[in-house]
């Protein structure tokens, strides 16, 4: 019996086509060691830059280890590039592991420690296995154990992590300058470490216990789930600079590996209850994490100690396992009588057995807390840890190599790219007029394809002229959506002659997706279509220049006339073709090459007289072309939106000719615009596709205004007129009263204030924010200001002017004022025409001013009203209230007197009714007109004091105002 040494290697490809045996890597995983007296775990692999494997761990096997009866013993082997055994050995540490093993620099040597006070540290030639040196702690400082760790530096500088003999967290290395090490005085075990690029650091992932909880063990029991804990450790000032701690989710049941890949990367290896592998990639800088899994084994009995990152191979794990799974569909899975050691690659490239890795999400999985447990305190100098020679004895083991079985699947599969399918449609030849230029749309093409996904197709287009049989960039590709839906448009094509356009559809052979040569060789569809571009001088227009004065030949004389040359509006056109189309006599004699006409007359041929007499030659020229079907133009106006405007004197308004922005940039590739304005050119002009209008006060009136749209294929010429019409300003105020102390007028220099409505309620209450604050309300308004009020308008989102017929605000009162927020209830003329829009209305507040009478000043109102409601006996005073308050009854309804007062109208409207009041009784109602209007003072409130004066009067005058409708 010997080592058996199984490489099973059941393959499961997809294969394009049939693939040469130098795309097969060179070693293929899983390698399997072990045999079946006992188990066979391992715990270290390394590799060298020939990728030979070296791996460490232990074995029970009798008949591996040589020996009478299975007992624990350490091993240790090499197997070469491509899976082949080189040798094996243990030695006569009973019950102990080899835990890390790690070539030097050099690569010529391998390091290995073992699990078991004293710490050894065993030094062999990595070709053969030959003992070269085995030295040992004789200070008893530091104790390993089976998860102990160690790495080789630069210099062959040796860092462990270990434990001492309290089980506390010990870093150590071993240098040219000797030993050192850093204690933790916390319980804690050093699971990984590895080097940052420049080797000034180390970093050492593992767990640590702080008072009495576990924070950072490397796997999983039932009664606690344990965390990592990764350590920055400079090697030149011997210090910690760094640590994290890092907790992962909950969901991911055990941690069974993790190594620190940089200086910011870090990596775990995660077993779920459900057989999946998670890799985590985590930036711990940034708190970054990528996910995928992987399945390799069919049963939960196994279990993986170390990984390595090769640069050919990516991730190779190790470990233990009796039962391998996720292989083909129908292929069983492979099981064993004991555990044996597994070294297998996690891509699925370059192993037969497991499923392919999936990418997950790139949310980071854990939380992370730093310096969580930094000591620096507890530093030991380089005689804490002393090493000497040890004697060991070091044996091979069997070396034999067995195949235990090897099945080969070969599962054939169609490329994507060989099934792509299109649904095309014909292109119709086309037209081209070379004065369209650049940028122009000749053929919209849409062809769905399949497998749009796994392999989108490629376009390619060709041009070639027929005149001269030669290729031509002439047109570009743009994509709408790629690579099915694009546009072909004219891009350089400025030479008339007829164009054969061939599209070509491709996609990737076999040979390009094998070769990964990013090449489409493989065509898939071709299409060809025509593009005749006539010569401009197709579009010749002729214009004869006429004869003004009569030409005179006498008889018997000959003269030759040279035609005056007529106007072309190409200019170096010769395609003209000059004609007579006149009866001339035959003395007359028109020459079109030389396009002259020569007159030779003997004598009067049509009347013998000697008089004079008169011929007409009329004469045609005509451009020689080829006929050819032009395309049909569409109507400019199905891009136009120009219709009559309806405008205000003092308002900026802008008004789109376009009907979409689309077809604005469409109507520029066929015609151009312009405009004759005429006398509204004053206040009128037109830019970017708006006609903009700003006429001034005294600009009102009727406008016609001529657009002139020019068809660039023939030059032709359309007017199309519409009108604009300029209504007056809108006045906020058109009160005029005749009393002198009752003149109402709008501000001379009005402050106009524009404001937004933030907030509105479907009850009609309103927050709306000034652009400015508004100085002249005081925020205080017990008191307010009766020379100044406010009137708010509504002007229209969609044509920028105030139309009260159209919309108005009615009344309004005041809930709450700041100097830029005011909160309002607002009623409208039409309520739901306010969220009917797509576009803002503005409310417009105009500042207005209100003279009433200078014996008004700044008198409390709430005090005035009081005093008048206090049971005073003054009979003026009383007397007057009274007759005040009867006129205004017998004129109108008490309840729409109140409403005026409500909505600020009461102020303008008393002097309309032809009442002459004392300035006393005016400074009343003039404070109770605002404290209702403005609400200082609630409703209840004033009627109570209102009632109570009432009581103090005569019973008949207040019966006449129980019989009103005031409250």
């Amino acid at each position: 019996m010997g080592l058996w040494f199984y490489q099973i290697a059941w393959i499961y490809i997809s294969f394009l086509q049939f693939i040469q045996g130098s795309y097969c890597p060179q070693t293929t995983f899983p390698l399997v060691l072990g045999g079946n007296s006992g188990e066979t775990h391992l715990k270290s692999i390394d590799m060298d830059i020939q990728d030979n494997i070296a791996f460490a761990g232990y074995s029970f096997d009798s008949a591996i280890l040589k020996i009478s009866s299975n007992q624990k013993l350490p091993i240790m082997g090499l197997i070469g590039a491509g899976g082949e055994y080189q040798w094996a050995k243990t030695s006569d540490l009973n019950g102990q592991e080899f835990t890390t093993i790690k070539f030097n620099e050099a690569q010529d040597q391998l390091v290995v420690i073992n699990s078991i006070h004293p710490l050894m540290i065993i030094i062999v030639q990595a070709s053969d296995g030959t003992l070269l040196k085995c030295i040992q702690d004789t200070v008893n400082l530091a104790y390993p154990s089976q998860d102990s760790i160690l790495s080789l530096g630069s210099n062959n500088d040796i860092y462990f992590g270990l434990q001492d003999s309290n089980s506390h967290y010990l870093l150590a290395s071993i240098n040219s300058g000797g030993s050192s090490g850093i204690l933790f005085n916390q319980v804690g075990q050093p699971l990984d470490l590895a080097f940052g690029g420049d080797h000034n650091y180390a970093y050492f992932a593992g767990y640590l216990t702080i008072s009495g909880i576990q924070t950072g063990v490397i796997q999983s029991t039932s009664t606690v789930y344990m965390k990592n804990v990764v350590i920055k450790y400079d090697q030149v000032k011997n210090q910690i600079v760094q640590t994290k701690r890092l907790q992962y989710s909950s969901g991911l049941a055990s941690c069974q590996h993790i190594r620190i890949i940089s200086s910011t990367q870090l990596e775990t290896i995660y077993i779920t209850p459900t057989l999946k592998m998670y890799q985590i990639t985590v930036d711990f800088d940034t708190l970054s994490a990528t996910s995928t899994y992987i399945t390799h084994f069919s049963q939960s009995t196994y279990y993986l100690y170390t990984s390595y990152q090769s640069l050919n191979y990516g991730l190779i794990l190790a470990g233990y396992t009796n039962n391998f799974g996720g292989g083909p569909t129908g292929i069983p899975n492979q099981s064993y009588g004991q555990n044996i050691g597994i070294i297998i690659s996690y891509s699925v490239n370059y192993r037969c057995l497991g499923s392919s890795i999936t990418v997950l999400a790139s949310t980071p999985p854990f939380t992370q807390d730093s310096n969580v447990m930094a000591d620096n305190s507890n530093l030991y100098s380089s005689q804490t840890l002393t090493l000497s020679e040890s004697i060991l004895s070091f044996t091979n083991i069997n070396s034999r190599q067995s195949g235990g079985s090897f099945s080969y699947c070969v599962h054939l599969k169609q490329y994507e790219c060989e099934k792509v399918q299109l649904t095309t449609s014909i292109i119709n030849d086309q037209v081209f007029d070379l004065r369209l230029g650049d940028g122009y749309v000749i053929a919209e093409v849409n062809w769905p394809q399949s497998y749009q996904v796994e392999c989108p197709y490629k376009v390619d287009v060709t041009s070639i002229r027929n005149e001269d049989s030669l290729q031509y960039t002439s047109l570009s590709i743009s994509f709408i959506s790629e690579p099915t839906h694009f546009q072909l448009k004219s891009n350089g094509l400025n030479l008339d002659g007829t164009y054969q356009i061939t599209i070509i559809i491709k996609v990737p052979s076999v040979s390009d997706y094998i070769g990964s040569s990013n090449l489409y060789t493989s065509q898939i569809h071709s299409t060809t279509f025509q593009i005749v571009v006539p010569s401009l001088c197709y579009y010749n227009q002729v214009t004869a220049i006429p004869q003004l004065d009569p030409i005179i030949v006498q008889v018997s004389n000959t003269q030759v006339i040279k035609m005056i040359d007529f106007k072309e509006s190409m200019v170096g056109c010769s395609n003209l073709v000059y004609s007579v189309i006149s009866t001339i006599p035959s003395f007359i004699i028109f020459k079109s090459s030389l396009k002259s006409i020569t007159v030779a007359p003997a004598k009067d041929t049509l009347s013998n007289s000697i008089d004079q007499t008169d011929y007409k030659i009329e004469i045609v020229a005509k451009p020689n072309i080829i006929i050819i079907d032009l395309p049909t133009l569409p109507d400019p106006l199905e891009f136009l939106g120009i219709k009559d405007y309806r405008i205000r004197c003092g308002v900026l308004s802008k008004k789109n000719i376009f009907l979409t922005f689309e077809k604005q940039l469409y109507f520029h590739q066929l015609f151009t615009i312009n405009f004759q304005f005429g006398e509204a050119s004053s206040f009128t002009k037109y830019q970017s596709g708006f006609l903009i209008f700003e006429p001034t006060d005294d600009q009102q009136g009727v406008y016609k205004i001529y657009s002139e749209i020019q068809i660039l294929s023939t030059l032709e010429i359309r007017l199309l007129l519409f009108t604009l019409t300029v209504l007056p300003k809108q006045k906020v105020v058109q009160i005029n009263h005749t009393s002198s102390s009752y003149n109402t007028e709008e501000i001379q220099s009005p402050s106009q204030i524009y404001a937004s409505i933030i907030q509105i309620s479907n009850t009609g209450v309103v927050i709306i924010k000034f652009d400015k604050e508004i100085d002249t309300l005081p925020t205080n308004i017990t008191q307010i200001d009766q020379y100044q009020t406010l009137k708010i308008y509504v002007r229209d989102g969609l044509t920028e002017v105030i139309d009260l017929n159209q919309q108005n605000v009615t009344a309004f009162e005041l809930i709450s004022y700041t100097r830029q927020n005011l909160k309002l209830q607002l009623y409208f003329s039409f309520s739901k025409g306010i969220s009917q829009k797509s576009q803002k209305d503005a409310l417009v507040i105009l500042q207005l001013k209100y003279p009433i009478s200078y014996h008004i000043f700044t008198l409390a109102a709430m005090m005035v009203l009081q005093q008048a409601g206090s049971g005073s006996k003054n009979t003026l005073l009383f007397a007057v209230g009274i007759n005040v308050f009867l006129q205004l009854a017998s004129r109108f309804s008490m309840k729409l007197l109140w409403r005026m007062m409500s909505v600020l109208q009461m102020i303008v409207s008393v002097p309309l009714m032809g009442i002459n009041l004392p300035s006393n009784v005016l400074v009343g109602f003039d404070q109770l007109v605002g404290i209702t209007s403005l609400r200082i003072i609630d409703s209840a409130t004033i009627k109570r004091w209102f009632f109570n004066y009432l009581d103090n009067s005569n019973e008949g005058i207040k019966d006449q105002f129980n019989n009103s409708d005031i409250f």
